[in-house]
């Protein structure tokens, strides 16, 4: 089963309508509908997506349509600030096939229930199985389920927290390039200066 992750209000569901076509119309993906209360007004956040990625005209088009669109159908009570952005390199993990892009990832989990005594989850993301993530935390497997009963643990929230451990792989080599790079420089400056102070001698 594809666990959804995301749990849809009615409003938030109403905006997602409007949204898909809004962004279909835009040549974007709708990523998801976040709907929050913020302070005396409603927050509204709406990721998109694309092959290669969104800027911000893509934002801001979107913003524009989905805009007009909230004004006439007012699925929404009271003020609200619309956001629109991209999901980021902290995105959301809205199911499991999402997960399974993740496996490598630092990722944050957060259950309706306890699992092993804790209901927030901070690790590398191991292995999605049918009906789990497997996180390690602390250099600990743990299995965190999802829900098959009212009384199973259910992962309520989940998103990636940066890049994937091959994206810090690079930056590692990179930085390891950078520092061979530099002692070569002073190394080469050392036997220069040497070689100066032959004729001294």
């Amino acid at each position: 089963m594809d666990w959804q992750f995301f749990r849809e209000t009615p409003v938030s569901k109403k905006i997602r309508e409007l949204a898909e076509p809004v962004c279909a119309s835009c040549g974007v993906d709708l990523f998801v509908v976040e709907v929050t209360q913020g302070r005396g007004r409603a927050v509204i956040r709406v990721m998109i997506d694309a092959i290669g990625g969104v800027d911000v005209e893509d934002c801001a088009k979107v913003s524009q349509r989905l805009s007009a669109a909230l004004d006439v159908n007012e699925p929404i009570r009271g003020p609200y600030n619309l956001e629109v952005s991209s999901p980021g390199l902290d995105r959301p993990i809205r199911h499991l096939a999402d997960a399974q892009q993740a496996i490598g990832a630092k990722v944050r989990i957060e259950t309706g229930e306890p699992v092993e005594g804790r209901r927030r989850f901070f690790g590398k993301l191991l292995e999605v199985v049918e009906d789990a993530m497997v996180v390690e935390v602390d250099g600990r497997r743990i299995c965190v389920l999802c829900r098959e009963s009212e009384r199973q643990e259910t992962i309520r929230k989940a998103r990636i927290a940066g890049a994937p451990t091959k994206e810090f792989r690079r930056e590692e080599v990179r930085s390891i390039t950078i520092m061979v790079g530099v002692l070569i420089f002073l190394i080469v400056l050392g036997v220069l200066g040497w070689f100066h102070l032959i004729p001294h001698i």
